[in-house]
């Protein structure tokens, strides 16, 4: 999943009057999907697991399909600074090259 989505959908089709079907990210509770629905979940970053069951209405029997997921992190700084006196232009993630002028004498 790239970084930049936050959640899947999911299509699906099972007969509704024999069975239910709920889908559970990693060790979250489990989401029933209602009939005629496309549910989505949200996926945090890193691997995960996202387990879809089917149960029988009638015997309690299910089965389940698990979808190892894994959403990439942000290849981004969060933030950014200089002091004492900062860089041009302010700071923006998607901003790669940045400008500072520096004094002759420093501290160290």
């Amino acid at each position: 999943v790239p970084f930049d989505s936050s959640s899947v959908c999911f299509s699906m089709t099972f007969d509704t009057a024999s069975y239910t079907s709920s889908i559970q990210v990693g060790g979250g509770a489990p989401v029933e999907v209602e009939e005629n629905s496309v549910p989505c979940v949200e996926i945090p970053f890193g691997k995960i697991d996202i387990t879809i069951a089917v149960t029988s209405r009638t015997t309690g029997v299910s089965g389940s399909y698990i979808i190892a997921s894994s959403r990439k992190v942000a290849p981004y700084l969060a933030s950014l600074s200089l002091t004492p006196n900062g860089f041009t232009p302010s700071f923006d993630s998607s901003t790669n090259m940045y400008y500072a002028t520096v004094g002759y004498q420093t501290d160290a």
